[in-house]
C-alpha cells in the first residue's frame, strides 16, 4: 500500500517525508500517529502553561515554536501539525519533529522517554543514558561496530505496562555522530546530512539488523564524565539514587513534568529501576577516542555478565 512508517511500534502516516524510518509492515490498523502540514492559527483560549518556546492547553494540546524552522502542535499523542517557516530547511524541520515532538508524543501516550541510545545485545535492549554531549551516541556507535544492532538514538521510548512487563520500543536506525568519532570508527561522511547547520554532528544510518519489534531490557548504563582525579569504571548505585538519576534522564523532562499527571515520571523511573540493572558508567573526560572500542568491549562483557538480571 502506502508510505506509512514505523516508529516506537506506532504506525505513522506523514505528509512530511520520513525516509529515515523503516516502512510499516505490520497489520492494517489505522495509523497510531498522523503528521500533517498546515496552518496553526492562534488559539482563542489562554494556555495553561506558557513558556518562551512552548505552550500547553487543556485537552492534551502542546505547541512548540522554533524561529526560522516551524511551529508544531501535538494533540493527545495521536496527531502532529507542522507549520513550516518560510524558506525553512526540511532537515531542520525533521530534527525537531523526531526529537522534541516525538518526546512529547511519548509523554502524551504514557511512555517513559529516556535521553539515551540503545542497541540490541543478545535479544535484549542495552541502553546508555546521559546528558547532552556525554557520549551516548559515540558509545552506541562503537557497540554497533561490534555487531549489536541499533535500536534508537537520543530518545529511547520505554513502555511500563506492569511491574513485570517493561519493554523497550525501537526508534529509528540512525546515529548522530561528530566527524572525529566518524573518523575513529572508519565512517565515510560523504553524502551524509549534517544534523543542523552550525552543529558538528551528522545523521549516520545504521540500518543493518534493525528490528522494530519491542524487546525486554538487558541493562541501563548512566554515562557520567569524571575528572582525572575521580575513579572511573562501572558501579551499581543504591535504589534511591538509581531512581533519582533515571528520573533526571527523562527526555524533555520539564515538558513531561508540565503535561503529565503529578508523579508520572518518578513512577516510570521507579518501574525501570525495578525491571533492569542500572549502573553508573564513569568515563574520564580526557580519555582519547582510541580507547572507545575498549570501553564498548567492557560494557558488552559487563552486560553479559548480568545474566537474566
Amino acid at each position: 500500500m502506502n508510505g506509512d512508517r514505523v516508529l516506537y511500534g506506532w504506525r505513522v502516516r506523514s505528509e512530511f517525508a520520513l525516509e529515515g524510518l523503516p516502512p510499516w509492515n505490520g497489520d492494517d490498523r489505522p495509523p497510531d500517529v498522523e503528521v500533517v502540514l498546515g496552518d496553526l492559527p492562534d488559539r482563542p483560549e489562554a494556555p495553561l502553561i506558557d513558556r518562551p518556546h512552548w505552550q500547553a492547553w487543556a485537552g492534551g494540546v502542546y505547541r512548540l515554536t522554533i524561529a526560522g524552522v516551524a511551529r508544531y502542535e501535538a494533540l493527545c499523542g495521536r496527531r502532529v501539525v507542522i507549520e513550516p517557516a518560510a524558506g525553512a530547511d526540511a532537515n531542520d524541520i525533521g530534527v525537531f519533529l523526531l526529537g522534541t515532538m516525538v518526546g512529547v508524543l511519548c509523554h502524551q501516550r504514557g511512555l517513559f522517554p529516556l535521553h539515551a541510545s540503545a542497541v540490541r545485545l543478545d535479544g535484549r535492549a542495552l541502553m546508555i543514558a546521559g546528558a547532552s554531549g556525554a557520549g551516548k551516541s559515540t558509545l552506541a556507535a562503537a557497540l554497533v561496530r561490534r555487531g549489536h544492532p541499533l535500536l534508537a538514538d537520543d530518545v529511547v521510548a520505554v513502555a511500563c505496562r506492569r511491574q513485570d512487563d517493561v519493554r523497550v520500543l525501537p526508534g529509528g536506525p540512525a546515529l548522530k555522530l561528530s566527524l572525529d568519532v566518524m573518523s575513529e570508527l572508519g565512517i565515510d561522511p560523504s553524502g551524509l546530512v549534517v544534523n543542523r547547520p552550525g552543529q558538528p554532528k551528522y545523521s549516520v544510518p545504521a540500518r543493518t539488523g534493525f528490528d522494530p519489534a519491542p524487546l525486554a531490557p538487558r541493562a541501563l548504563y548512566l554515562l557520567l564524565r569524571v575528572r582525572e582525579s575521580a575513579p572511573a569504571g562501572i558501579e551499581r548505585p543504591g535504589p534511591a539514587e538509581a531512581v533519582a538519576r533515571v528520573d533526571a534522564m527523562a527526555y524533555r523532562r520539564g515538558v513531561g513534568l508540565a503535561i503529565t499527571p503529578s508523579g508520572t515520571l518518578f513512577r516510570g523511573a521507579a518501574a525501570l529501576v525495578r525491571a533492569m540493572p542500572v549502573h553508573l558508567l564513569k568515563v574520564r573526560e580526557e580519555d582519547p577516542l582510541s580507547t572507545l572500542d575498549d570501553l564498548a568491549a567492557a560494557v558488552e562483557a559487563h552486560a553479559r555478565g548480568l545474566g537474566g538480571r
